[in-house]
């Protein structure tokens, strides 16, 4: 995970991100570390959640999108990594 200003960057597998670039699945669910959790939070206080955006990259053709971001849930803290899932918008949800 990568965040510059109000974007937070991930990448994706290519069979991943097919569906999620087609909103087949609007959402991922990541292990963050302590680390990055902090800086998630961080760009949650300042931005808001509805503030942001997610930019997911396609592993092998380097391709990306972005969209705003819906929600993001904590699912809990495991072994010192913070399990978290992350919805954006699409047509049918805005």
């Amino acid at each position: 995970m990568k965040i510059e200003e109000n974007k937070i960057i991930f990448k994706s597998l290519p069979e991943f991100w097919e569906k999620e670039y087609l909103n087949k699945k609007p959402y991922t669910v990541r292990f963050l570390d302590r680390e990055e959790y902090y800086l998630l939070q961080k760009a949650i206080k300042k931005y808001g959640e509805s503030g942001l955006l997610i930019d997911i990259k396609n592993i092998k053709s380097g391709d990306s999108f972005i969209r705003r971001i819906i929600d993001i849930s904590l699912f809990g803290e495991f072994l010192n990594r913070y399990f978290i899932g992350i919805a954006w918008e699409t047509e049918k949800n805005k």
